[in-house]
């Protein structure tokens, strides 16, 4: 029966994250472009493997018993994702160079984003979209909680957090092949683009569900 719980977290937990969302786009825009891939892809999986962990342990049901909690994340999710967007859709506008000539431009080189801020902005828009914690906390967590306490909830657990880290980081190894594919200046603004819009779209899906929450109350 253990084993059917790894396998039951692990399948559970790469069909949750597969969605596209915050994570995922800044994950593949920064592959991409080649600038820290896998320090974004370890905070991503990293924050995953916390939440879910904190789910198994029944941290859920207190966020989901909570609602000016729920409303908060919300509120500033919506306003992180839009700035993200903002700056998503000023890189498209704006003429950029391919990737060759950023490697080989010294300047271009000392304006990269360092690794610390690539994974500060992927704990951010972690920590700040809600979905993260329905899927992790509330979901994923109330799946293990279905579990008996000991080795299955355990092997579930354990499950989820790799089928975390399957994803993430294969996601950076897959995208980071495909760059040579992107690496022109018109394959940039178009990700960048795309990434606009897909972060432009969460931020609107969050806003109509917070406005239909609120209105719920009334």
């Amino acid at each position: 029966m253990t084993i059917w719980s790894f396998l039951e977290g692990f399948v559970i937990s790469i069909g949750l994250v597969m969605a596209i969302g915050p994570q995922n786009a800044f994950l593949l825009r920064q592959a991409v472009h080649r600038q820290h891939p896998m320090a974004v892809a370890l905070t991503c999986f990293l924050a995953d493997a916390v939440l879910i962990s904190l789910g198994a342990l029944g941290a859920g049901a207190f966020f989901a018993s909570h609602p000016l909690l729920r409303q908060s994340a919300t509120a500033m999710g919506i306003l992180f994702i839009s700035f993200y967007a903002f700056l998503a859709f000023r890189a498209a506008a704006r003429p950029s160079p391919g990737l060759e000539d950023k490697t080989a431009s010294g300047k271009a080189n000392m304006a990269r984003p360092t690794a610390r801020r690539a994974a500060l902005v992927a704990l951010a828009l972690t920590l700040f979209n809600p979905h993260a914690y329905v899927d992790t906390l509330v979901l994923v967590g109330g799946l293990a909680s279905a579990h008996a306490a000991g080795l299955d909830r355990l092997s579930f657990t354990v499950g989820a957090v790799l089928g975390s880290a399957v994803w993430f980081f294969g996601l950076a190894q897959m995208a980071g092949r495909a760059a040579p594919f992107l690496s022109s200046p018109r394959g940039l603004r178009r990700l960048d683009l795309a990434i606009g819009i897909i972060m432009t779209l969460i931020a609107l899906a969050l806003a109509f569900r917070a406005i239909k929450e609120v209105t719920a109350d009334f």
